[in-house]
C-alpha cells in the first residue's frame, strides 16, 4: 500500500511496461474499494427512490443528494481506471484525458464535503431554528445550495488548465489520475493552492462538528420533552420519530466524513509545511484509503441509523426474491404442460 501514491508526469510520454499491463493488488488497493462502492450506491440510491412520497422530503433530498455524489465519483473512477487497465495506462498518459479525469474525479470527491455542509446545516436550523428553516428552507433552496458548491469546487481545481498550478498527474498503481497533492512538484502558487484546500478543508470540518454537537443537544432536549407526550399526540410523535431518524443519519453520516476526510487534509498541510517531495509514505497511502471509504460505507450506515431505509431494502429484496422464486416455479411447471397439449393434439 505504500506505493499508492506513485505519480507520473503526464506531460512526458514513457514506454510501455508490462507493468502497465498488469493490475498488481498488493500495490493498488482502490479497485477493491471502487467495485463494492458502486453495488452499495446503486442499491442506495434505489431504496430511496423506492421511498419517495413520503413527508420528509428535505431530509430524503440531502441524502439522495449525497447517493448520487458518492455514485458519480465511483463510477467516474472506475471508467477511468478501466481506461487505464484496458490501455496499459497510454490513454492516460495524454495530458488532455488525464486531466480532464483528474479535474472530474477530485471534484466530485470535494463536492461531497458541500454536500455534507449544506446536510448538516439544514438539519441545524431544523432543530435550533425550527421558524426560519420553514420560511426560508425550501427544494428549490436546498438545490441552489448544491449547485452553488459544486461550482465552487469546479472552479476551485481549473487552474490546471491554465498553466496557473500544477498538471494533473496518473497514479500509476491504481491507475487512476487526480489533482497532484505533492507541494515539492509544484511552483508558489501550487503550494497555496495546496494549502487553501486544506485549511478550507479542515475549517469545514470544524464547522460539521459544530452543528453536530447542536444538533445533538437539541435532540437530547427534545427527548426529555416527548417523555412527557400523552397519547393524544401519537400523530406528532410519529412525524418527530422519522425527523429524529434522519438527524441520526446526518450525524452519523457527517461525523464518519469528519473521521475520513480529516486525516487526508492534515496530511496536505502537513506536506505543504514541510515541502513533501513524494507521495509514496504510508500516511499518504493510509490517508487516501481512509478517504475512498466515506462513501463505500454510507449507504451501511443508511441501513443500521434508519429503520424506514432499512425496511424498505428487506422489502426490495423479499419481491426479488419473491420475483425469481415465481418465474423459477412458472419455468418448472411449464414444461410438463407443454409437453401434456403436445401428448393430447397427437392423440
Amino acid at each position: 500500500m505504500a506505493t499508492t501514491a506513485t505519480t507520473t508526469n503526464t506531460s512526458t510520454t514513457s514506454p510501455t511496461t508490462l507493468e502497465d499491463c498488469v493490475l498488481d493488488l498488493s500495490k493498488a488497493e482502490l479497485p477493491l474499494i471502487l467495485f463494492p462502492t458502486f453495488i452499495f450506491n446503486v442499491v442506495a440510491l434505489v431504496v430511496l427512490l423506492k421511498m419517495k412520497g413520503t413527508a420528509d422530503s428535505l431530509d430524503r433530498l440531502l441524502v439522495t443528494s449525497l447517493v448520487v455524489n458518492d455514485l458519480i465519483s465511483t463510477c467516474l473512477y472506475l471508467l477511468t481506471f478501466l481506461m487505464g487497465l484496458l490501455s496499459c495506462g497510454d490513454i492516460l498518459k495524454k495530458p488532455f484525458v488525464c486531466g480532464l479525469m483528474g479535474w472530474l474525479t477530485t471534484t466530485m470527491v470535494m463536492w461531497s464535503a458541500g454536500v455534507i455542509t449544506v446536510m448538516t446545516s439544514c438539519r441545524y436550523l431544523a432543530l435550533v431554528k425550527p421558524l426560519y428553516h420553514r420560511s426560508k428552507v425550501t427544494s428549490r433552496s436546498i438545490k441552489f445550495a448544491l449547485l452553488g458548491t459544486l461550482i465552487y469546487m469546479t472552479l476551485h481545481l481549473i487552474f490546471p488548465f491554465f498553466h496557473l498550478d500544477s498538471p494533473y498527474r496518473m497514479y500509476k498503481s491504481n491507475k487512476i489520475c487526480g489533482y497532484d497533492f505533492t507541494p515539492a512538484l509544484g511552483g508558489s502558487v501550487h503550494k497555496v493552492i495546496l494549502g487553501l484546500i486544506s485549511v478550507e478543508g479542515l475549517i469545514t470540518i470544524i464547522v460539521v462538528l459544530f452543528f453536530n454537537l447542536s444538533i445533538i443537544k437539541q435532540l437530547r432536549k427534545r427527548a426529555q420533552v416527548q417523555s412527557g407526550d400523552v397519547p393524544g399526540h401519537q400523530t406528532q410523535t410519529r412525524g418527530r420519530q422519522r425527523r429524529t431518524a434522519f438527524a441520526t443519519v446526518c450525524i452519523v453520516v457527517s461525523l464518519f466524513f469528519c473521521l475520513c476526510y480529516g486525516p487526508f487534509l492534515g496530511r496536505v498541510l502537513y506536506d505543504v509545511i514541510i515541502n513533501a517531495e513524494t507521495q509514496d509514505e504510508m500516511r499518504h497511502s493510509v490517508s487516501l484509503s481512509l478517504l475512498f471509504l466515506s462513501p463505500l460505507l454510507n449507504p451501511v450506515l443508511y441501513g443500521i441509523f434508519n429503520k424506514r431505509f432499512r425496511d424498505c431494502f428487506l422489502d426490495l429484496c423479499k419481491n426479488v426474491y419473491r420475483k425469481f422464486r415465481c418465474k423459477g416455479a412458472n419455468s418448472a411447471d411449464g414444461n410438463p404442460l407443454t409437453l401434456n397439449t403436445v401428448t393430447r393434439n397427437i392423440t
